[in-house]
């Protein structure tokens, strides 16, 4: 991430406002999208033509089209869309679609929103902009070479000291209702797939359809991203406990207690279990095999599902 341009000052208030303002925006386009109901329309976009500033460096160059980087998503061989152009045409399922990932955005950016980050920009603040205020220590006195060891032993730097305290007791809860209503979002989405008759330059395509690039998707997918559903809806709501490689088998993550009284983000401790002592009860756990079953109607391709259709 970098500031727009040489004269921009980035402080954590600016980019606090940021992310404020990009919520702001995903809930009126989550209320736009939500009036719209199953009745069909039809939008016709070219997806070679949409261009985005993605690496952030102010410049939309030529490359930077969503099919270069998100055409793997759904399969697309790659330099697809330069010699000719992808066409997907919207309709009231994809409509649902984008709400659900509006719903998904916003979630995430209340779990950011829910810690204190002074800790991570004290260390890192200068790699991640051209012109922090306050500036890190480090930096005040760093050698100006450029050299990318000193970006990266900052970088190094900010995860040693990556234990985050909760600023904002509800952050968690709010996240969860996005995600929540993500959730529930997919399924009306899939359901509205499913019941559609043509097959016109689907973006999600149902088991007779053809999606971008002649992707297809097929019935035991969709079947098992529906269990996926409700395997995350029960995980959120507390009703199964999440697993974690350190816990015994019978044990897990109670995750409703966690969202309504948040520990600090440390990732080592997360990793290394110590962080979620304290929600941690008996009960029906997510396990792996279980996992491992919902995943098997996708082979390799469950994180790419996942990121396509939400």
């Amino acid at each position: 991430m970098s500031a727009a341009n040489s004269g921009d000052v980035a402080t954590p208030e600016t980019v606090a406002q940021l992310f404020t303002d990009f919520r702001s925006a995903l809930q009126k386009a989550n209320r736009t999208f939500a009036g719209i109901d199953e009745r069909e329309f039809k939008v016709q976009v070219n997806l070679s033509k949409v261009r985005l500033d993605f690496d952030g460096d102010g410049v939309v160059s030529s490359n930077e089209t969503l099919i270069a980087v998100f055409g793997r998503a759904f399969s697309l061989p790659p330099g697809a869309g330069t010699n000719g152009d992808i066409v997907v045409v919207f309709d009231s399922a994809d409509a649902m679609w984008f709400n659900g990932y509006t719903h998904f955005i916003i979630g995430m950016i209340d779990v950011l929103n829910t810690f204190d980050w002074m800790p991570v920009w004290n260390q890192c603040a200068h790699v991640l902009f051209q012109n922090p205020y306050p500036v890190p220590p480090i930096a005040r006195i760093s050698i100006s070479d450029g050299r990318d060891f000193a970006k990266w032993a900052d970088l190094i730097a900010a995860l040693h000291v990556f234990h985050l305290e909760a600023v904002n007791t509800n952050g968690l809860l709010e996240a969860r209702k996005e995600f929540t209503a993500m959730t529930h979002c997919s399924r009306i989405c899939w359901a509205r797939v499913l019941a559609e008759k043509d097959n016109d330059h689907e973006w999600l395509p149902s088991p007779t359809q053809t999606g971008p690039g002649g992707s297809k998707i097929t019935q035991a997918q969709i079947d098992g991203w529906m269990h996926i559903l409700d395997e995350l809806d029960a995980i959120l709501n507390g009703d199964k406990l999440l697993p974690h490689w350190r816990i015994e088998s019978g044990r897990g993550i109670n995750v409703d207690h966690l969202v309504n009284n948040p520990p600090p983000l440390d990732l080592i401790l997360m990793v290394q279990g110590s962080a979620f002592i304290p929600y941690v009860e008996k009960g029906t756990v997510s396990d792996q095999t279980l996992w491992r079953n919902l995943a098997s109607p996708f082979g390799p391709g469950l994180l790419r599902f996942a990121v396509w259709s939400q």
